[in-house]
């Protein structure tokens, strides 16, 4: 794992990129945005310290979904995916509680969206 620093307005990924690494943001505010229908940039997340980003797309060996930006100078822990496998072998226990961090981070995020569809189906 190693820190990467970002400063406002600096991508950590863009929507497209291979999901090589797996962030934990530490210090900042990161944005994950998506396009809307008019091709405008539209942020979906605020992003606060403790949480992960790009989880899904790291665990599926996908494509990022969606963009993640700085919203000020930010402090990033990462974890390629390399490294991810190697601490498989060699630490089970820790990739055990990494993968239920981001299982109960996935899930969350599920529950947020799923209240939103909710919201917006209501007629």
């Amino acid at each position: 794992m190693k820190v990467e620093e970002y400063k406002k307005n600096e991508r950590l990924f863009i929507k497209g990129q291979d999901a090589t690494k797996l962030y934990y943001l530490d210090s900042g505010l990161v944005s994950i945005k998506i396009n809307d229908m008019a091709g405008n940039e539209t942020r979906v997340l605020t992003v606060l310290p403790g949480a992960l980003i790009g989880e899904r797309s790291f665990i599926t060996k996908d494509v990022h979904t969606a963009t993640a930006i700085a919203e000020i100078d930010s402090k990033v822990l990462v974890l390629s995916l390399g490294d991810y496998e190697k601490l498989i072998q060699t630490h089970p226990q820790v990739i055990h509680d990494l993968n239920l961090h981001i299982i109960n981070t996935i899930s969350e995020r599920l529950i947020s969206a799923d209240h939103l569809i909710s919201i917006l189906t209501v007629v």
